[in-house]
């Protein structure tokens, strides 16, 4: 019999990738920004128009002797401009869409950051519920075999009716417990359906495996990663970019425009006089906007206040970055300093029970102290599995907190890019 193969953290990120919403638009509009690059580096370029025209023309004047004549005008032309000088215009909208793209390519993959961070989340819920209710099974089948056995022993006159109903109650408990286990595990799947896009193939799902390795202890020197490299805090920083060549852009009106201009006309009956008309006129055409009406002023202090506005959301960003690795530190020590207590709490625990059971048996103990000590078990243990899985879990907050989460997992923007 074939043994499957395991599906791993990896192949849910790539399914989510591939097939989330957000994700994908914001790929998109990435792409997208590449073609308004391209339509501000056409200013460099020249421009070629091409005009026919065909009517009805009534002409009166002194080279007709002030006759009505009635002819069928026709026009064609063709013209090129070159521009020569533009202000700087042309030079800082390319720059301003460049910066745009930038700003679209690293929001893209900040999207695609978090969506692989919610994987990992839901990825992990599913293993630890399923965990849990592994756990609540346990735990009611050694109740019910408690339960049993104390029926044996009021059969045969040893045991009474209060450790009974003692234990029965603890096996109501447990079926409750069971069912509210079972609950949470429902409900990691459907949270993985939403996020992934795909049932968990449970069967195959392993735990990840620890990413300590991949991340130094000192929090400042992981906080200055992150500040360099994270894809938020570089798209704000972007944004920036494009908002001071956007205010370039708006100065560029105070200065006159340069263009070299050539056209040529083949026309037909114009003015009133049958036969061909041609010109060919090649000119250079200075033209210098004196007055209008204080539109490019406000245009270049609005400009001015959006690139305040950039720096400030770009500030912001700053401060949310350090905000989030700072937490997803501590989070990640407080849980691994914890853990170490909890599984001395497990190994005590078991220890206790262990002895109980046995002093229990020869009636150095009573049934409620089994039971206790059973549940105290049961607790210690399902706490030191919640924290093992959340240490996990941290660490990946970790990794998206320095803008590297797709990166531990062997992924990459081109990736990203190859299935949008």
């Amino acid at each position: 019999m074939a043994v499957a193969e395991p599906f791993t953290l990896k192949e849910a990120v790539l399914q989510v990738l591939a097939r989330n919403p957000t994700v994908y638009s914001a790929v998109q509009e990435y792409k997208s920004r590449g073609f308004e690059v391209r339509e501000a580096q056409a200013g460099y370029l020249p421009s070629v128009d091409i005009g026919l025209g065909i009517g009805y023309e009534e002409v009166s004047n002194p080279a007709t002797n002030n006759e009505d004549v009635d002819l069928t005008r026709k026009e064609s032309s063709i013209n090129v401009r070159q521009m020569l000088f533009d202000g700087f215009r042309t030079s800082n909208e390319v720059s301003r869409q460049e910066h745009r793209e930038q700003t679209a390519k690293f929001e893209a993959f900040s999207v695609a950051e978090n969506q692989a961070l919610r994987a990992a989340e839901v990825y992990i819920e599913v293993l630890k519920s399923k965990e849990f209710v592994a756990m609540a099974e346990q735990t009611l089948r050694v109740h019910d075999k408690i339960k049993k056995k104390m029926a044996e022993r009021m059969k045969s006159g040893v045991g009474n009716e209060s450790d009974y109903t003692q234990v029965s109650a603890r096996v109501a408990l447990a079926e409750g417990n069971l069912e509210i286990a079972d609950s949470h595990y429902r409900d990691s799947i459907t949270n993985y359906l939403r996020v992934v896009g795909s049932q968990p193939p449970i069967d195959e799902m392993v735990m990840p495996a620890s990413l300590k390795g991949s991340f130094d202890l000192d929090i400042k020197q992981e906080t200055q990663l992150a500040l360099e490299q994270h894809p938020t805090l570089v798209a704000a920083t972007s944004d920036v970019g494009a908002a001071q060549a956007q205010y370039s852009a708006a100065k560029s009106n105070m200065w006159p425009r340069v263009h070299l201009e050539a056209s040529k006309r083949f026309d037909d009956d114009i003015g009133g006089i049958e036969g061909n008309d041609e010109d060919l006129i090649v000119a250079l055409r200075f033209r210098y906007d004196i007055y209008a009406g204080g539109g490019r002023s406000a245009r270049k202090h609005y400009a001015a206040y959006q690139v305040e506005e950039a720096k400030g959301l770009r500030d912001n960003a700053h401060m949310q970055v350090i905000e989030a690795m700072r937490l997803s530190f501590n989070a990640y020590k407080s849980l691994n300093t914890k853990i170490s207590y909890q599984k001395q709490h497990v190994d005590f625990a078991l220890k206790t029970r262990n002895a109980y059971k046995e002093q229990f048996n020869i009636g150095k103990r009573t049934l409620l102290d089994v039971l206790n000590t059973e549940n105290e078990y049961v607790d210690a243990q399902r706490s030191y599995i919640r924290s093992s899985y959340d240490r996990q879990y941290s660490e990946y907050r970790i990794m998206n907190a320095k803008g590297q989460m797709i990166s531990s997992l062997g992924l990459s923007m081109s990736d990203l890019l190859e299935m949008n």
